[in-house]
């Protein structure tokens, strides 16, 4: 399958658990606070719930003729602004922690990437790695506190065609 069918069916996947305000198959820049607000921000709550969905790399594993891997690296970039009560009774940590194993937890139940309803599934991997937590930390995005997270994986897309006719 295509690099970006195997992005759209990342998008399927994150949108299906429910946990992320507002997700792109790329990374969005905004203009002014309207977009801001328009394009990163969680209208039901009023904060900052955005996740970037792009490739890191694309490498290949040539295992001989028609027998060609690529092996792309899907991250998933999320911010999601921060709170906590002045007791620290309630935070957003914690909430950020939950909904984000949530979300691995949607990948690592979904190997093979499939979506759709049947009989229209499509697989569009032979099997993607465990869904990893590369990186988790606060970060200023959009002037505001954020969680911030990278959550990563790799997806075997093949086999390839390597002969030319």
């Amino acid at each position: 399958m295509s690099l970006r069918s195997i992005i759209d069916a990342h998008l399927s996947i994150a949108q299906s658990t429910g946990k992320i305000a507002k997700l792109y198959k790329h990374k969005v820049w905004n203009v002014d606070e309207a977009q801001m607000r328009s394009l990163f921000v969680d209208s039901t709550n009023g904060r900052i719930d955005v996740c970037f969905i792009s490739p890191e790399a694309v490498p290949a594993n040539d295992l001989g003729p028609n027998n060609n891997y690529r092996l792309p690296s899907i991250v998933l970039y999320w911010y999601r602004s921060m709170s906590r009560a002045a007791d620290d009774s309630q935070n957003t940590e914690d909430g950020f922690l939950d909904d984000m194993e949530a979300v691995k937890d949607a990948f690592d139940a979904n190997r093979r990437l499939t979506t759709g309803a049947a009989p229209n599934q499509v697989h569009n991997a032979a099997w993607s790695t465990a869904m990893e937590t590369r990186k988790v930390d606060y970060v200023m995005f959009q002037g505001a506190l954020c969680h911030y997270a990278e959550l990563v994986h790799t997806v075997k897309d093949g086999p390839r065609s390597t002969t030319s006719s």
